[in-house]
Formats: structure tokens, sequence, C-alpha cells
């Protein structure tokens, strides 16, 4: 561990564009790098250029020139003496011609090339991946190295959606209990780690130039309980964690100031499916971050690069309260009038990178006033969609006015729609909907269900133990569903009905006539209130395995063909109770071994 001390030698500084030093000709008025976890490492340089409007006919050559030209490289090395160090490469974004009073100068910014991370929106999707590899891929796609010590493998899909490179990035790599750094056009990401050793010490007698520390305690939250919905067991899971001393700075623990302040316990709850080792990870986090907020602050000391952000460092000779490793958040190294300030950022806040106000898209892709949430529609057609898209016209109240209704085309959402194939069950006309809106454009809003309401009432009152579930058209077509004795019923309002029944084992068909067809365990029975025919365009076979019986008690049994005939096994017999008759056209043959007759 060293020790920060000012340094006795001269400034010595020194800034390469493209690979080459710049001429020692460009006046520099002041230099400023900043670098900051979870945030792009950028530069401003201040150089003297051009004369003021009036009073100076100075050229602007540095403007003019190519050194500062948008997309060229550069480095800037600060140091004593003769002995400089890289506190910053990166790529020139822009130069700024400014003129105050009588001084005239070009401010330069520079970002580090990681800053390509921020600029559009992507989507993706990466199966079984660790987020490693996650960040492998998006640090190719701006063009930097990485560094990464997150290598644990997924159990589900990494999705990004309509967010920027860098944020995804970031808010991957807090919950897992990592934080990011740029370092010289390299994407630095590491867990965070309380336990090394710190890397110099900071004594207040001997180096601090200004000081300013907090410690606070209305952010120790004293518990932390993480709460998700495990679909497979239809149970909550959860990973409970407790606020933990993890960094020893000052001789207040945070653990004594949570209890003191009687803090509550940190709750969170996602309806989502996550996995336990996600919730031990984000606890973890959010662990690590409470921690840090413990004590925040900054000291500027002499121009140092002995220290880099994510670093630990001792803290020496301050209050009691303060002395202890602190962890090292941000930097700021300044340049100017020949002297090298560095301020040293301690602690965090605990706010995430997820709660930055830019984070999601603007609503609607920010084409027009969004409509968020779902509104109340009330249907006023459903035919002749000027589209031919199978839309429904609707009205939306609470956008109406009395002197306006205001009424639009809605898509519907079936739960099956297919070319020639799916539900068909559009709205009444009159009834109340439900509307969303894709991407919250009011433009295309989607019908996602009907509602029952004292004015329109469903054909049934639940029950509390639901066992009817049904489908009534307007007509009074219905399926009714009994879950309470399983039967199935479906009626027209005419009379027609099919019911099938696992309570009394049968399935029955009735018309309104009175003609029944029933299946039950006793047999087939067939009623008619009138004639029965079967007809067939080619055989009729009549089948038992026990007996057969024709009966007509009001009528003849008649039987007709090209040719009749019957046989028994064992005997035939023909009787007539009042005659009998026995004749043909042509030959009667009568046979048999014995022919006997009366």
């Amino acid at each position: 561990m060293i020790k920060l001390e000012e340094n006795p030698d001269v400034l010595s500084f020194e800034i390469s564009v493209n690979g080459q030093v710049l001429d020692s000709t460009v006046e520099i008025i002041s230099i400023q790098i900043e670098q900051e976890l979870n945030r792009i490492s950028s530069a401003m340089i201040r150089i003297s250029d051009g004369g003021a409007f009036g009073v100076s006919n100075e050229l602007f050559s540095n403007s003019d020139g190519e050194d500062f030209v948008p997309g060229n490289d550069i480095e800037i090395s600060l140091g004593y003496g003769d002995k400089r160090k890289s506190v910053f490469k990166g790529i020139v974004l822009s130069q700024r011609l400014m003129v105050k009073k009588s001084t005239s100068y070009l401010q330069i910014l520079c970002k580090d090339k990681a800053f390509l991370l921020t600029k559009s929106r992507s989507n993706m999707i990466m199966d079984s991946s660790s987020d490693d590899e996650l960040f492998k891929s998006l640090a190719s796609k701006a063009g930097v190295s990485i560094e990464s010590a997150s290598a644990e493998k997924l159990l589900y899909p990494l999705v990004q959606h309509n967010s920027t490179d860098w944020d995804y990035l970031v808010i991957r790599s807090e919950i897992s209990n990592f934080y990011v750094v740029t370092d010289s056009n390299k994407l630095v990401i590491k867990k965070f780690d309380f336990s090394e050793s710190a890397v110099a010490n900071l004594s207040a007698d001997s180096v601090a130039i200004e000081v300013d520390l907090d410690l606070n305690g209305e952010n120790l939250y004293s518990d932390f309980e993480f709460n998700a919905w495990d679909s497979s067991s239809q149970e909550i899971i959860q990973n409970k964690g407790g606020l933990a001393d993890g960094i020893s700075q000052g001789n207040l623990s945070a653990v004594k100031i949570a209890s003191d302040l009687n803090m509550p316990a940190m709750n969170k709850y996602a309806s989502a499916e996550l996995v336990q080792s996600e919730l031990v990870a984000y606890t973890n986090s959010w662990i690590s971050k409470t921690m840090l907020s413990k004590i925040q602050g900054k000291i500027k000391v002499p121009g140092t690069s002995s220290v880099k952000v994510g670093e630990l460092i001792e803290l020496s000779n301050f209050s009691k309260r303060f002395n202890g490793k602190a962890f090292v958040s941000k930097i700021i190294n300044q340049v100017e009038e020949g002297s090298w300030l560095t301020t040293l950022f301690l602690g965090m806040n605990s706010r995430w990178h997820s709660s930055l106000p830019d984070i999601e898209d603007d609503d609607a892709i920010g084409l027009l006033p969004a409509a968020r949430g779902m509104q109340i529609g009330k249907v006023k057609k459903i035919d002749a969609d000027p589209s031919d898209s199978f839309r429904v016209q609707v009205e939306l109240p609470t956008s109406s006015n009395a002197d306006q209704k205001n009424t639009i085309w809605a898509r519907i959402a079936f739960p099956y729609a297919s070319s020639d194939a799916g539900f068909f069950f559009f709205p009444e006309i009159g009834d109340e909907v439900l509307i969303s809106f894709l991407g919250n454009d009011p433009r295309f809003p989607v019908i996602t269900g009907s509602l029952y309401s004292p004015k329109n009432v469903p054909k049934h009152t639940p029950s509390e133990k639901n066992e009817f579930k049904s489908i009534f058209s307007k007509s009074g077509i219905s399926i009714t569903f009994d879950d309470d004795k399983k039967i199935l019923t479906a009626e027209t309002p005419g009379g027609h009905s099919a019911v099938f029944s696992d309570d009394d084992k049968s399935i029955t068909l009735k018309d309104s006539n009175g003609n029944e067809f029933v299946l039950n365990d006793s047999g087939v029975k067939i009623s008619s209130v009138k004639d029965i025919t079967l007809d067939a365009q080619g055989s009729v076979s009549i089948s038992a395995n026990q007996d057969i019986k024709l009966s007509a008690s009001g009528g003849d049994l008649k039987g007709e063909g090209l040719n009749v005939e019957m046989s028994g096994q064992i005997g035939f017999k023909g009787k007539g109770s009042a005659t009998a008759e026995l004749s043909a056209s042509g030959q009667t043959t009568v046979k048999g071994s014995i022919v006997m007759i009366n």
C-alpha cells in the first residue's frame, strides 16, 4: 500500500492525437478527466485559439487544424518530472469555440470509445448464455476490449428489449453485484469485493486539500427480502439477507446505525419467475449498495494516478467516524494553471441505474403523446371495417365529451386466430370492452376482453364452488359445463339439446318434437313420437349376441326383397293365430327328412 503524498517535482502532461504528440505550440488552458463507476469516462480539454472578436485578429488554427476533428483517437498522460502515466484514452467527439470578453478558447470533448454502447437501442435474445458471453458480445459491437469476472451460466434466456447496450450491460452487472468501469477504451466489469486490500493510504494531515464526507443512515435498511413466483410449485420463493459491515470505514457500523434508527426491511416482489440464484445475487447487490451509502463524499488531493475507480483506500487521521477503508466510486483529475488536483469520490448512493429517467424509450417512440394503461370502450360497430382488418369500432367514453363522441377502430385479441381457423366471437353493439394500446400509441388500440357490469349481467351468478362454465349466444344458444356433476350440455332456444353426463353415465339427444336418443348403462334407446326411418344406399346389418325381437302392436310387420331368406341353426317356426299361408306364383317346395302336415 502506497502513501499518497504531494510530489515535489514539476507537473508534466502529454496529449497524443492519433498516436502523435500534440505540438508544444498548442496552449493548453485546462484538462478535466472524469471516470465514474457505471458511467462513460470523459475528458474536457480547453485550449487557447484565435482572438477576441473586435480585439484580436489571431487565426483559429486549432479549430481549423486536423488534431481536434471528431473521430480522432486521443490519449492524455499525467505525471511529474519525466514520469508520466496514461490516465485517459478515448475519441474526440466535439469542439466548441467560445469567446468571453477578451478570451477566446476551444473546448474539446472526448469520451471513452464505449460511448458507442449508449447511442442506439437494440433487441436481442441469447439462449442459455452467461452474462460474460453477453458482455463480450456487446463490447465487440463497440470495438472495445473487455475484462470481466462474471461467467456464471444462466438458467434462462437473456432478453434485451428496446434498450441501449450500455444500459442493458450496466443493469445486468448491477443485479449480479458487479460494477462497470470504462478505462482507456476497455470495459472493466468486477464484482464488489470489500475484502481486498487498500491500494493507498490517505492521511488528513498530509495531503487532504478539501474534505466533504457525509455519514448518513437514511438508506441503511436493516434486512432485505426479495420474493418471486414459482409456477412449478405454485408458491412464493424468497431470499433473505441482513445488512453487513463488509467495508470497515468509521467506528459506527451500518448494522448498529440501522438498528438505532429502527430501520425497516427492504422488500421487493416480482411477478416474474426468477430463479433462486438471481434472487441471491440481487440481494447481495442491494447489501453492497446499502453499505456504500453509509459514508459518501469527496476528498481533493494533489494530483495522483495511483488510485483507480473501484479500488479501496485507507483513510487515516480523520474523525474516527470516517477513518478506515473507503471505496472509490469516481475520480476527477483537473489540470489548470500549472497545477494538478485529483478529487476522489468515496462511497456511492444506493440508486440503481434502472431508475434513471431515460432507460426506457419514449412511449409511442415519441411520435405523439402516449396513452398509458387501459381504457374502457363501448362497442359501436362490428362490421364494415374500412381496412378489412376485422376490427371493431369503439367509443372511448373517457376520451370523449358532450360535444364529440370519439370513436376508433380496434383490433381484437382472440385466444386463437389463424387463417380460416380460430375463434369467431365478436362483441355485441353496446358492450363494454377493455382496451389497451400497442406501444402506448393511442392510434393502435386492441380489445383485450369484455366486461360484465350491473347493467350487462352474466347468465349465471357465480357460486362459491364455481362449478358452472358457460357460453351463451345472444339468441339463447348455450353450452354449459357442470364441473360438479361433470355434465356438458348444448342447447338451443327451440328445445333441441345434447347432454353428455358422467353423473348418470349417459348421452342424451333430444329435439323439440319429443324424439329422443339415449345411450346409458342399460344400452341404447331410440324414442320417436312418430315414424323411424332407416335408409341406406348400401346394406343394413343387425346383429346381436342374444335375442332380436321385432314387434308391431298396432300394425303389420312386413319384409320385402328380391329374395327373402331366413334360417334357423336349430329350428324355424312360423305361426299365425288366425290364419297362415305359404304361397308362390311358381313352384313351391316343402322339404324335410320327414314332412308332417296336420
